[in-house]
């Protein structure tokens, strides 16, 4: 029993509890005595809960006077942090809802001390571990009241700055204390969310945020000094990215839903500078496995506002900087395809509204131009094989047929053309056959000849940008007599897999190039795009095999020029320009190869056409002086095409078109016959060199010593020489001359064709002819006739035998002429080629 006048009546807690107030409330509280109410609440646990209510009755009385003694408020606060301290987890459940209560009536109070000294103590609350959670703990109250306080505003600047503060500093504790303990799904219900999210995006909005910067991490507080840590930006940004850190799979939509919305409800989607900022934020502080969602909801928002033009504007530029700060993993999560659909999807949307009103409007095509760089920088992110599959997604969403330039189908073509260019520009090419599929290579070469010649500019640059490997397409903007030396060129026949595809599909590319020149009207911006196209093209391959396509490009396109049919749309500004494309293509040519005669040569027509023609020279003009006449001297200054072969062949880079197309038909018969796959060699060439192709072996790369081929048909062995005299040597160590070397050609291509076109039965009948009376094989068939070794049936069983004679190996078959059956005859080609045969 205690009484209120006589303390040593009153409990001991109570008198413990009321020793550490001092008289006057500046005399602060009194340490000794409460070292001995620490000491007692140890000692006995079981008092926590009226030490507790205890001290909540005193700070509660002095609260609610009709003049409160603050002083003694914040004593008591002082004190009840100290016992929070010292109280240890497996009691902190019967204190800290006295505690709690306190901090709640000092939330409640109008005073801003107050309220500051609440959060403080909270935070304090938050830093403290539990072992067992409180299942009937909710901190509802403390969410609402909390971010209230982070939009307080008075016309005291000081204040106003000190309430936020403490309101965000109190959200992070929320933050942190619900996250840590096992109920802390409740944070993450749409209720709270609604408040917290708000409250610091506010401050964030409303602080001297840097545009740009939300990729860089915000400064630990506790570095920083007292006026930096008092400031509600800093503090916001730190609990913002702390809140985004701790969400999860399952909580990530929770977050996002109040961001957007508030986006929406302040208009900060134009400018997009906050919006900007605040999703650097979170991308840089999520989980990596949840960061495709965030592409997921902004998506489905750009979808809601299909009405305002602007605010599509904002989002899409939002989704271009994410998809530039590389802060997601365009790997992980839904399919790389279904994002690109996405943003096609409303792209397209987009084309057929523009198309649809008639009336130009500058939103939309800054629209289109967000949405286009969005689809470019997430491209970026994504390795080369699968920008190959993105490239040839967007091309088969093009239409197949456009019908006239100002149909939907043309604008949303140019468009779907334009979004391929983006994805290009980010691709790193490496070799043509992985660049150029074919399945996306005829697609994009019947872009050629769409009706829109922006469309047609656009399939130009397209190649142009996937060929350009050594950055030479910057040193081609037009053409030129002289290009510059500066110029990158690839090594002669040194990219083995460019030259095999060049040999595939090189044809196809130029014949399509010519058949734009012959079906649709041209200009002169689409000349110098086909001769930067042409040009690099021949810069990236230089083989043999290519430059013989351009050169009979060059040819096609001179005959062009000088074509006088009508049902060409060519005017004379047209061919004059052609000429001008031609010579420069040849000085290009010439550049790469580098052999005298051909510069030469250029340099020569180049001259004649200043003297003569200067009109056919470049640069290019759209209109030419009507005086000039189209017919007169142009013959004259035409490009002859044989000298510039010839000086190629001495050089031994010009290959012939039928015998490439020959050994290319040979490799692909050869490659589908299963029969001839695995045949022997042929017993016809006895010295035979093979310099093997990247994949396969092609007829003109067998090179024949006709010399020693013996029993090769229709060819002569040469005569032995036997007058050695020092002409004979200064003859044997020269080169052969141009006479020599086509005679050589000659034979080989004779000899080759003779056993491409031969039937079986003539080829041994040509063998036959070409052997020697009597041969080894005749000789041996004698020597075992004889029976010196043992009689003629003790070998009736031998398969085989080996002989050495001056120390080569070589094996005969003897199984015909020891075997004791007679009269079978044998077939054909066991007669003739006996070497091919093992028993």
């Amino acid at each position: 029993m205690s009484c209120g006048c006589c303390s040593p009546l009153r409990a001991r807690y109570k008198r413990l509890v009321d020793n550490i107030f001092p008289d006057y409330a500046d005399d602060g509280l009194v340490n000794a005595n409460m070292q001995k109410l620490i000491y007692y609440a140890a000692t006995s646990p079981e008092k926590w809960d009226r030490i507790g209510e205890y001290l909540a009755y005193r700070i509660g009385r002095d609260l609610n006077r009709s003049y409160p003694r603050y002083g003694f408020v914040i004593i008591g606060m002082e004190a009840m942090d100290q016992l929070l301290m010292a109280c240890h987890s497996q009691h902190l459940n019967l204190y800290v809802e006295s505690y709690l209560k306190t901090v709640q009536k000092l939330l409640e109070s109008p005073e801003p001390d107050m309220q500051v000294r609440a959060s403080d103590s909270f935070l304090q609350f938050a830093q403290k571990e539990e072992d067992v959670p409180a299942y009937h703990r909710r901190y509802d109250f403390f969410i609402s009241r909390f971010s209230q306080m982070c939009h307080f505003e008075t016309n005291d600047p000081i204040v106003t700055t000190k309430i936020r503060v403490s309101g965000l500093q109190g959200i992070g504790g929320v933050v942190r204390k619900i996250e840590n303990e096992d109920l802390a799904e409740n944070i993450w219900s749409p209720t709270h969310m609604d408040k917290i999210i708000p409250s610091l995006l506010y401050n964030i909005q409303i602080g001297d945020y840097k545009a740009g910067q939300g990729r860089s991490q915000t400064p630990d507080l506790s570095n920083l000094g007292d006026q930096d840590c008092k400031s509600p930006l800093q503090i916001a940004e730190d609990t913002f990215r702390k809140l985004m850190g701790r969400a999860g799979f399952l909580s990530i939509r929770a977050v996002m839903r109040p961001i957007l919305q508030h986006l929406d409800i302040h208009q900060m989607w134009t400018p997009s500078d906050f919006a900007e900022h605040t999703f650097q934020m979170v991308m840089f502080s999520i989980q990596q496995q949840v960061n495709y969602i965030i592409i997921e909801m902004l998506m489905a928002h750009l979808d809601k506002k299909s009405g305002d033009t602007m605010v599509r504007v904002g989002i899409a530029t939002v989704l271009s900087r994410i998809f530039t700060s590389r802060a997601i993993d365009a790997s992980v999560g839904p399919s790389v395809l279904e994002t690109i659909n996405a943003l096609l999807t409303h792209l397209r949307t987009s084309v057929e509204q523009a198309q649809a009103s008639r009336d130009p409007n500058p939103d939309q095509q800054r629209y289109h131009e967000a949405l286009l760089t969005a689809l470019g920088e997430y491209s970026s992110s994504l390795p080369n094989f699968q920008m190959i599959e993105i490239m040839m997604f967007i091309l088969g969403k093009a239409p197949h047929q456009v019908d006239s330039e100002q149909s939907v189908d043309s604008e949303l073509q140019h468009m779907l053309l334009k979004a391929l260019l983006t994805v290009a520009e980010k691709f790193v090419p490496v070799q043509f056959s992985t660049t150029f599929p074919i399945t996306f290579l005829s697609p994009l070469l019947d872009k050629l000849h769409s009706p829109d010649p922006d469309a047609r500019l656009l399939v130009l640059r397209i190649f142009q940008t996937l060929i350009d490997r050594k950055n030479n397409l910057e040193k081609l903007e037009q053409p030129t007599v002289e290009p510059r030396s500066d110029l990158l060129a690839q090594k002669p026949n040194f990219n083995k897999q460019d030259n095999t595809f060049f040999l595939k599909h090189g044809e196809k590319v130029y014949r399509e190039l010519v058949r734009v020149l012959r079906g649709e009207t041209i200009g002169v911006e689409f000349l110098e795009h086909f001769y930067t196209t042409v040009s690099l093209l021949l810069l990236e391959c230089n083989s043999d095999e290519n430059i013989r396509m351009q050169l009979e490009l060059i040819g096609e396109v001179q005959e062009l020029a000088t074509n006088n049919d009508n049902k060409l749309r060519l005017s004379n500004a047209n061919k004059f320009a052609l000429h001008a494309t031609c010579i420069s293509l040849l000085s290009i040519l010439s550049f790469v190869v580098r052999i005298p005669d051909i510069f030469e040569y250029k340099d020569r027509l180049v001259s004649l056409r200043r003297q003569l023609v200067p009109h056919l020279l470049p640069p290019l003009e759209e209109d030419y002086s009507p005086d000039l006449d189209p017919a007169l001297n142009v013959e004259t200054a035409l490009i002859d095409l044989e000298p510039v072969r010839s000086a190629l062949r001495d050089a031994g880079r010009y290959t012939d078109k039928q015998a490439g197309s020959q050994s290319h038909s040979l490799r692909n018969s050869r490659a589908s016959s299963p029969s001839t796959r695995h045949s022997p060699r042929n017993s016809w060439i006895e010295s035979v060199h093979v310099q093997r192709r990247p994949s396969s072996v092609s007829v003109s790369s067998v090179q024949v010593d006709v010399d020693s081929c013996a029993s090769s048909p229709g060819i002569l062995r040469r005569p032995v020489n036997v007058e050695v005299t020092f002409a004979e040597m200064k003859r044997a160590l020269a080169e052969p001359s141009m006479k020599e070397r086509e005679i050589e050609e000659k034979g080989r291509k004779q000899l080759q064709e003779k056993f491409q076109t031969a039937s079986f039965g003539e080829l041994c009948e040509l063998t036959l002819a070409n052997r020697n009376t009597e041969t080894l094989y005749q000789c041996l068939a004698d020597i075992y006739s004889r029976g010196q070794f043992g009689g003629g049936t003790v070998y009736s069983d031998m398969g085989s035998r080996k002989s050495s004679i001056s120390g080569v190996s070589v094996s005969y078959d003897t199984t015909d002429l020891l075997s004791p059956v007679k009269g079978v005859q044998k077939p054909i080609y066991e007669e003739y080629f006996p070497e091919l045969f093992t028993y």
